[in-house]
């Protein structure tokens, strides 16, 4: 079976901090089984990655920043059980330069 994940990271809101990134991860496999066989195989695209550092903006009394990131990942699996996972962090960049975790 084959799977192609089209979509986007779009916006963060309600967080009142600057500069915000996110680093994004796909998890395919359960990692307290054990086993050998890996029933998801990335074929083309990008699991992982991290979006531009995007400057919050107030708008209508709500901070938000946007990323519009897009994701595009092809798999090749050889069971429907266990769909992959993302998960993602929210980072915030000081003046210095600085990153710190927000949320997981």
């Amino acid at each position: 079976m084959e799977v192609h994940l089209v979509g986007e990271l779009n916006k963060a809101v309600d967080i009142d901090l600057p500069n915000l990134h996110c680093h994004w991860k796909m998890l395919t496999e359960d990692k307290t089984e054990k086993h050998d066989a890996q029933h998801w195989v990335l074929i083309s695209g990008a699991d992982e990655g991290f979006t531009q550092i995007s400057a919050a903006a107030a708008s209508q009394n709500q901070a938000s920043a946007v990323w519009n990131h897009p994701l595009d990942m092809y798999y090749a699996s050889s069971s429907v059980k266990k769909w992959p996972h993302m998960y993602i962090e929210i980072w915030s960049q000081d003046s210095y330069g600085r990153n710190g975790l927000f949320a997981i």
